[in-house]
């Protein structure tokens, strides 16, 4: 029986691509691809997909540029899989907003298992942190969350936030002035330990997010702890 969960493949090696799609619809998933990276932005409009798994070397676009376009589309998790396997693409992938990264070839083992972590971090919500209230209402703190909708205001402006970038959001307020590790970030956001990732993805989702809410804030909240982490001060 397939599910109701859509992965949108974007690959334009025939063998990955059959691979892909035989191991996902093994898994009950429903798939759909593409070689190109033109029409994906019409693709995810039309099939609002779960899950994106983009390859950094297309025929028409670098993946690693795409990124961008497809964060204007949707916020579902990005997953890219490279050949490549240098820090260089691993950390531009992050930066651009990827979630995850995979490299060419892979073990269809632990790719089943990213995919089902990335997967189950995107659908559920972490408990919503005390004081999480409705953005309309006057709020103690000047940042306000909706755990329901995953959508974070500062005042009544919407901060335009990846899921990976509210859950951190989330988990940083829910340990507002505790300094938490990278290690602990990469766990509780990422939900997998990954040793290709391992503490970029942190630093680069932290970056993403130290920006977009110091430009409607004004101010930097998110300090970083020299060493070890990072910890969020209102």
């Amino acid at each position: 029986m397939v599910s109701d969960i859509k992965i949108l493949v974007v690959d334009d090696d025939p063998a990955i691509l059959r691979l892909l799609e035989l191991v996902l619809e093994g898994a009950h998933y429903s798939v759909y691809s593409t070689a190109t990276g033109e029409n994906v932005p019409q693709l995810i409009q039309e099939l609002q997909p779960d899950l994106i798994m983009l390859d950094i070397e297309l025929p028409d676009s670098s993946g690693i540029d795409l990124v961008p376009v497809i964060r204007q589309h949707t916020h579902s998790p990005i997953m890219m899989v490279s050949g490549k396997n240098s820090d260089v693409e691993k950390i531009s992938s992050f930066n651009s907003g990827a979630d995850d990264y995979v490299v060419k070839p892979f073990s269809v083992a632990e790719l089943m298992a990213r995919i089902q972590a990335i997967l189950r971090r995107s659908k559920q919500a972490f408990s919503p942190p005390t004081g999480t209230i409705d953005p309309s209402s006057p709020a103690p703190s000047p940042i306000c969350l909706e755990a329901d909708q995953r959508r974070a205001y500062v005042g009544e402006q919407e901060l335009p936030l990846t899921q990976k970038e509210f859950h951190l959001l989330q988990l940083l307020m829910d340990e507002k002035g505790k300094a938490l590790s990278r290690e602990t970030i990469l766990d509780k956001i990422w939900g997998i330990n990954n040793v290709d990732i391992e503490t970029r993805a942190v630093d680069a989702c932290v970056s993403r997010l130290r920006k977009k809410v110091k430009s409607v804030l004004g101010e930097d909240v998110i300090e970083a702890v020299p060493g070890f982490g990072y910890r969020l001060h209102l």
